[in-house]
C-alpha cells in the first residue's frame, strides 16, 4: 500500500462566516426567484419560439449492463467517481470513507475492466493529513499518466503522478495538488480532465457550479493565484435544474461537457460554457444517488462509445452501483429487463407456480424445476435478422454445483404473463431452437458479468421474431431446464436486479428502394401499401 506523505499545499482555508458568501448566494438566489416570477407572464407568448422549441427532448439511454459494485471482489460499498484509463482499458473507481476500516484499511480506489471486474485496488492515503480519506471525484490524464483526486471534507485537489515503476497507487508515486476554496469551491465532488486543452472541470454541490481551471503559463496545477498561476472561470447549474452537481465528464469527440446530479434522475450534456443541448432521462435506473460520471467505449464494442454512471446508494448501506448506458439511439439495439412479477416464475416439479419468490433457482429447488422470465415491449421489427442475443441474470448468491441448463423460447409471436396455475410454464408450446448453457461458478453475491451471462439466443429470438404473429412491441418469454443450480435475484426481491435482455438485429436501410425484412415498403416496392 502507499505510504502517507504530509500533503505540500496550503491549509484548508475557513469556510465562510455567517453574512459571508454563502448568505450572499442565498440572498441572491431568493431576488433571483422573485425576478423569475416577475418576468414569466411577459416570457410565455415566447415559450413557442423557435429557440425555445430548439431544445432537444429527453433522451432514454439503454441499460448495457449493471455492475453490483457493493459485490464485486474486493467489493465497492459506495462507489462514487469514475475515471476512464485507456492505456489499460480499465475504469479507476472511488469510494469515500471506507479506507479507515479494517476491511478496506488504505484502500479506496478501484481499478476495474469495463465490464466491472475488480482487476486492481489502491489508495489515497498518501494524499491527506485526515485520519480519513474521502476521494469523491476522480479524472485521468491518458497523456502524462496522471490521475485528479477530489477530497470534498478537506476542499482540496490532489494530483498523483507514478513513480520509477510506472504504476499509480504504489508508495514511489508523487503527490501536488491545491486548495479549491482558494476560487470559492467549498464542496468539490466530480472532476474531470479535458484532454484537448489539459484544463480541469469540477463540480462543486454547494454551490451548484462547473468549474473550469486553466492551469496557467507554467502549465502545473498549483492553484489561483497568489500560490500558483491557475485561472478558474464557472458556470452555474441552477439555470439548467441541477442543484447538485455531483459528477462532470468532459466529452472530447463532441467537445461538451455531461453533468449529473445527486438525487437527479437525468444527465445533461451541456457545451463548455454551460448551454444545455439534451437531456438523457435515466430515471429507469431507479439510481438511489447518482455522482461520478465517464464517457469510455463500450464494455462490448471499443467502436462505440457509452456513459458509465456511478450510484453512491443509500450512505449507511453498501450497495453501490456502476450502470453502462447508450449515448445515441443505437439502430438495432434492444436491452429490456423484467418488469413485474407476473414477468419471472418458477414452475415446481409438481406443476405449482410462483411468481413472488425472492430468487430464481436455475433450477435445482427441492426439485428440478422450470423457470420463465418474460419481457414486455420488446422493439425488434418483425422478421428482423437477429446477430445476437443473451440473457443476464444478477447471482443472489454464490452457486458452483455442476450445471447443464437448457433455454428455450415460447412460441408465440407475444406471450402471455405466468400465470398462477398447474403446469402454466411447462405446457407452453417450444421454440425449435434451444441453447444449452454450462453456467461457470457464481462466486459473489450481486455479481453481473459474464458468468452470469447466457451464450448466444439468437436462434430463439429469431424464430420468434420471424413468426406472423409477432410485432414490434410485443412481449417475449424465455424458459430454462435443466439440471445444476445457479441463484439469480427475482424481480420481487430487487426489481433493478431483475433479469435482462440484450438483443442485437441488423436494421433495415430505409430509402435504399429495397423491400427488406423489417420493412413494409421501400422505394417504389410499396408491398400494396400508399405509404412513402
Amino acid at each position: 500500500m502507499p505510504r502517507r506523505l504530509r500533503k505540500p499545499w496550503p491549509a484548508r482555508r475557513t469556510a465562510d462566516a455567517p453574512g459571508g458568501q454563502a448568505s450572499r448566494r442565498r440572498a441572491w438566489s431568493v431576488w433571483a426567484v422573485l425576478a423569475i416570477l416577475l418576468t414569466l407572464p411577459f416570457a410565455l407568448p415566447f415559450l413557442d419560439s423557435p429557440v425555445a422549441s430548439a431544445v432537444p427532448n429527453a433522451f432514454v439511454p439503454t441499460l448495457v449492463a449493471l455492475v453490483d459494485a457493493a459485490r464485486s471482489s474486493p467489493p465497492i460499498p459506495d462507489a462514487a467517481g469514475l475515471a476512464y484509463e485507456p492505456d489499460s482499458e480499465r475504469l479507476l473507481v472511488t469510494d469515500p470513507g471506507v479506507d479507515a476500516t479494517a476491511v478496506f484499511q488504505d484502500v479506496n480506489v478501484w481499478e476495474t475492466t469495463l465490464a466491472g471486474r475488480v482487476r486492481d485496488v489502491g489508495g489515497t492515503s498518501p494524499f491527506s493529513d485526515e485520519e480519513e480519506e474521502e476521494p469523491t471525484g476522480i479524472a485521468f490524464d491518458p497523456s502524462s499518466g496522471h490521475a485528479f483526486v477530489t477530497d470534498a471534507r478537506v476542499q482540496t485537489v490532489s494530483e498523483i503522478s507514478p513513480g520509477p515503476d510506472g504504476r499509480l497507487w504504489t508508495v514511489d508515486d508523487q503527490l501536488s495538488g491545491f486548495a479549491t476554496d482558494a476560487f470559492g469551491s467549498h464542496d468539490p465532488q466530480g472532476i474531470s480532465f479535458d484532454t484537448l486543452r489539459g484544463h480541469l472541470y469540477l463540480s462543486d454541490g454547494e454551490n451548484a457550479e462547473i468549474y473550469e481551471l486553466d492551469p496557467g503559463a507554467n502549465g502545473i496545477f498549483d492553484g489561483v493565484p497568489p500560490e500558483g498561476d491557475d485561472q478558474a472561470s464557472s458556470f452555474s447549474t441552477e439555470p439548467l435544474g441541477v442543484f447538485a452537481p455531483s459528477g462532470v465528464e468532459y466529452n472530447a469527440d463532441d467537445d461538451t461537457l455531461f453533468i449529473v446530479g445527486d438525487g437527479d434522475d437525468f444527465v445533461l450534456e451541456t457545451t463548455r460554457d454551460g448551454l444545455r443541448l439534451r437531456r438523457l432521462d435515466v430515471g429507469g435506473l431507479e439510481a438511489v444517488s447518482l455522482s461520478g460520471i465517464t464517457y469510455a467505449p463500450a464494455s462490448d464494442d471499443a467502436d462505440v462509445q457509452h456513459l458509465y454512471l456511478a450510484d453512491r446508494g443509500l450512505r449507511a448501506e453498501s450497495d453501490g452501483r456502476v450502470y453502462e448506458v447508450t449515448l445515441e439511439m443505437e439502430p438495432g439495439l434492444v436491452s429490456v429487463r423484467v418488469d413485474g412479477s407476473e414477468n419471472d416464475a418458477e414452475e415446481s416439479a409438481s406443476g405449482s407456480v410462483s411468481r413472488s419468490s425472492p430468487s430464481l433457482e436455475l433450477v435445482l429447488d427441492q426439485d428440478a424445476q422450470t423457470v420463465g422470465v418474460r419481457f414486455t415491449q420488446v422493439a425488434i421489427p418483425r422478421g428482423a435478422p437477429i446477430l445476437e442475443a443473451n440473457l443476464q441474470f444478477v447471482a443472489a448468491r454464490e452457486s458452483s454445483i455442476a450445471s447443464a441448463l437448457i433455454i428455450e423460447g415460447e412460441n408465440t409471436g407475444d406471450a402471455a404473463p405466468f400465470r398462477p396455475r398447474v403446469h402454466d410454464l411447462s405446457e407452453r408450446t417450444r421454440t425449435g431452437a434451444a441453447v444449452s448453457w454450462s453456467p461457470p461458478a457464481w462466486t459473489a453475491p450481486g455479481a453481473v458479468g459474464p458468468a452470469e451471462r447466457t451464450p448466444d439466443l439468437s436462434e430463439i429470438v429469431q424464430e420468434i421474431v420471424d413468426r406472423p404473429d409477432w410485432s414490434s412491441g410485443n412481449s417475449l418469454a424465455l424458459l430454462v431446464t435443466g439440471a445444476g443450480q445457479r441463484v439469480a435475484h427475482a424481480y420481487d426481491q430487487d426489481a433493478g436486479s431483475a433479469a435482462f435482455l440484450h438483443v442485437r438485429y441488423a436494421p433495415s436501410s430505409c430509402g435504399n428502394g429495397v423491400k427488406e425484412l423489417g420493412e413494409r415498403c421501400d422505394g417504389s416496392d410499396l408491398g400494396s401499401l400508399s405509404c412513402t
